[in-house]
């Protein structure tokens, strides 16, 4: 007996929620309005912070220790955000969640980051796994740095129905 697939074409189609260049010294970047995707990715390119500091990341602007990476920097302990680089002033990288329109657990599937100083890259990159334990469905992704941005660089987020 053959599997059959009724109606639709099988892949994502990623669309373009949202693309922003971070306001001047602020330290975060909120995405809201997001309860009806599956999947979200997050991308920030080109971004400079006020001095060197780190980017990490938030779902439902929850600051509780609900999150757990496996990473190259990662102690395995519970957290209260994911960090997703180094410190540096030059920010760029990703992340994607999965299960965001579900009450339970969201798997982190993959980010990194490459940062640089000037127009030198740096050479380190940051691969990482994680979750984050929820009881809701994403409503919303922050960005946020432990300093401030200098209105330089994209923070874009992408989003699968």
């Amino acid at each position: 007996m053959a599997i059959s697939k009724l109606g639709g074409t099988g892949s994502d189609n990623w669309e373009l929620i949202s693309s922003v260049t971070p306001t001047a010294a602020s330290a975060a970047v909120n995405f809201t309005g997001l309860s009806v995707y599956r999947k979200l990715m997050i991308v920030f390119y080109d971004l400079v912070l006020g001095s060197s500091g780190t980017v990490s990341l938030r779902l439902n602007n929850d600051s509780t220790s609900k999150y757990m990476s496996g990473s190259s920097g990662s102690t395995g302990k519970m957290a209260t955000e994911i960090a997703i680089s180094g410190s540096n002033t030059g920010q760029n990288g990703f992340a994607s969640f999965i299960d965001c329109d579900t009450t339970s657990t969201k798997t982190i599937s993959g980010g990194q980051y490459a940062t640089y100083s000037g127009s030198t890259p740096s050479s380190s990159a940051y691969a990482l796994q994680g979750i984050y334990l929820a009881s809701a469905a994403v409503s919303q992704v922050n960005l946020i740095t432990s300093t401030t941005f200098t209105a330089v660089g994209t923070v874009a987020l992408y989003g699968v129905k």
